[in-house]
């Protein structure tokens, strides 16, 4: 993964970037506010532009990858007796907030740590919540942290699910995120995203300029 010189978590925050802290209760402050959305939301809005930022591709995700599951049964999820490890007072599971799609970097808030589902994945975190309310994933009991499909997730006391590594999923740092952000707000034309050939961060790093538009034009390899 690409990192910006020195390590830690990038560039300082700026004035204007959210603070940072977990997605708990966050909402999305881009253009007319607006309350917390799934990435199901996000996913639905931009379908068209993911389709079209990925060049040569039908649009169709790959037969071995997640798609979106049985629409039927739409979140909050009751969780299964039997599964362990929940916060107190957790009785339903909410997919993770929408800041953890690519559309929905358009309006996400830049934390020190992000990760997105990458082009392909859109309905894997829909699935992966749905079985650990299921009962149908693995509990670590020294780390928290539940194991599904080849993915991790911890669940926060709002009952919303974080999600932590694994497979079509990547991290973010505060910069990597803040540049995926312009490429969607550009819709990946780089004349309409004038930061990225101004702002110090971006000019200094232009590696992880490069990483954001492979993950927004969903040919980036991990």
């Amino acid at each position: 993964m690409a990192r910006n010189p020195g390590g830690g978590g990038g560039t300082p925050r700026g004035p204007n970037d959210p603070p940072d802290g977990g997605d708990g209760n966050g909402r999305s402050r881009g253009p007319g506010g607006g309350g917390s959305r799934s990435i199901d939301a996000a996913q639905a809005e931009t379908h068209a532009e993911a389709v079209a930022g990925r060049p040569g591709q039908s649009g169709q995700p790959a037969p071995d990858r997640a798609t979106t599951p049985d629409a039927a049964s739409d979140p909050p999820w009751p969780v299964a007796d039997g599964v362990r490890g929940l916060p107190g007072g957790v009785t339903e599971l909410q997919p993770p907030h929408d800041r953890h799609s690519i559309g929905g970097a358009k309006t996400g808030e830049i934390k020190a740590d992000n990760t997105v589902y990458l082009r392909g994945y859109e309905g894997a975190a829909r699935e992966d919540v749905r079985g650990i309310a299921e009962g149908r994933s693995t509990w670590n009991e020294k780390t928290g942290l539940y194991t599904i499909n080849g993915r991790t997730y911890r669940i926060e006391d709002t009952g919303r699910a974080f999600p932590v590594e694994g497979v079509g999923m990547e991290k973010l740092d505060r910069n990597e995120y803040a540049a995926l952000q312009q490429w969607v707000r550009a819709e990946g034309d780089l004349s309409r995203a004038p930061q990225l050939s101004h702002a110090p961060r971006f000019v200094n790093n232009p590696e992880l300029v490069d990483k954001a538009k492979q993950i927004y034009d969903g040919t980036w390899n991990p």
